[in-house]
């Protein structure tokens, strides 16, 4: 590693990756009581989550690398993962670069080393998940996929209507009517921008108003620090779904979906072995 190198590290407790550039020599601290934390290089984190939908699948790919450390270099990865830092999204790899390493990257890795990478299967299998469902149920679409959802978890479901400007995209309740608690007003985001506060705040002050009990919030690309900030002052009245979770949703509940829906979304299940050393 070198100064100035990029440095990205997918985060284990939500569906972000965060990026920052080596700023600091090889430190030892022999004081860490865990030897495996003594060895340090400072990096200056500058963007600490970016959504994983906000980065294309051949990269994710990539990122999704059991290995504590590895190098990555194909498909314009050095290019594609500055401009990410600065911008919050993967622009794709240039034309010129695609399928071609770049030599003498300071975020790099050859052929024959990513071949060797274990992968993460499930990572991989959501993320590609979460490539299809945002190619196919984008939009209104995806509303509908999350009345899906809902409904298989026993609730009765009322689209709002479009055109309304309060918010809402979904109502949700238990019971023959849908009238019983828990009542539930949902509000869909399926673009790749990650949702800011005065979204949340609008959903939060949808719930007085239409004398519900929860809301749940689907924000395909995340949230933004101030949201987030929100959303977990208000954890007992409004939930997010991110992509991630949307996915696990799906995968959770995808036995219960129509035919329609399953036609559109194409899965299997599949039984491997659990990586004893993960």
């Amino acid at each position: 590693m070198e100064l100035g190198d990029l440095v990205v590290m997918p985060l284990k407790r939500s569906a972000a990756v965060a990026i920052g550039i080596i700023e600091g020599p090889y430190e030892y601290d022999s004081n860490e009581p865990d030897p495996e934390r003594r060895h340090i290089r400072r990096v200056r984190w500058d963007a600490p989550d970016i959504a994983r939908s906000r980065i294309n699948q051949d990269l994710l790919y990539s990122l999704g690398a059991f290995s504590t450390v590895c190098r990555i270099e194909r498909n314009d990865a050095e290019f594609r993962l500055r401009t990410a830092m600065t911008t919050g999204r993967d622009p794709g790899a240039r034309l010129e670069m695609q399928e071609v390493p770049s030599r003498g990257g300071s975020f790099s890795v050859d052929e024959t080393e990513q071949e060797n990478v274990p992968v993460d299967i499930s990572r991989y299998a959501a993320d590609s998940i979460a490539s299809r469902l945002i190619e196919t149920f984008a939009g209104h679409k995806m509303e509908a996929l999350v009345a899906e959802i809902l409904k298989a978890d026993g609730f009765v479901c009322t689209e709002h209507g479009q055109g309304t400007d309060d918010g809402i995209d979904l109502v949700a309740g238990k019971g023959l009517l849908g009238l019983d608690s828990p009542r539930v007003i949902v509000q869909v985001k399926s673009q790749a921008s990650p949702v800011d506060a005065p979204t949340v705040s609008q959903l939060h002050g949808s719930l007085s108003i239409h004398k519900a009990d929860q809301g749940l919030l689907v924000a395909w690309g995340g949230l933004t620090r101030a949201a987030r900030k929100l959303v977990d002052s208000q954890r007992f009245a409004i939930r997010v779904w991110d992509a991630d979770e949307l996915v696990s949703q799906v995968q959770n509940h995808y036995a219960e979906f129509p035919a329609r829906v399953r036609q559109e979304l194409p899965l299997k299940q599949i039984w491997t072995l659990a990586d004893e050393a993960g």
